[in-house]
């Protein structure tokens, strides 16, 4: 789950993410593909890792159960919905899916409370 948007472009690309993935697994569906329901600790366990690490946190394969990094499971994802956004027309708003890093990790380089609230009003105003 991403972290809260601050400006409309991060919005739009998160949206172009959900809108690229909900049209991948539909195609895999329809094309015959069997979408196994993975454990649910397994996705509780990714849930807290994204929640408490965000980007620099670990996910486990729910199918293999090996760990890779977050980003580079979320990078790998992006690769695969590519053609699908596409074809979607989505594309430049899925390539404004910023891996360098998450909303927290820039709002706290903003500094005190006061001044992040600052940096949060001029990037969405601005």
């Amino acid at each position: 789950m991403p972290d809260t948007q601050t400006t409309i472009a991060e919005t739009v690309a998160i949206a172009a993410f959900v809108h690229a993935l909900i049209a991948w697994l539909a195609d895999r569906y329809e094309a015959g593909e069997e979408l196994h329901s993975a454990p649910s600790w397994r996705i509780a366990e990714n849930r807290w890792s994204a929640c408490r690490h965000g980007l620099e946190g670990t996910m486990t394969d729910l199918v293999t159960g090996e760990t890779a990094s977050t980003r580079d499971c979320v990078a790998a994802v992006l690769e695969q919905l590519a053609p699908v956004a596409a074809r979607l027309g989505c594309a430049p708003e899925l390539a404004g899916v910023d891996l360098a890093a998450n909303g927290a990790q820039r709002q706290r380089g903003a500094g005190s409370a006061r001044e992040a609230t600052s940096w949060i009003a001029g990037r969405f105003l601005g």
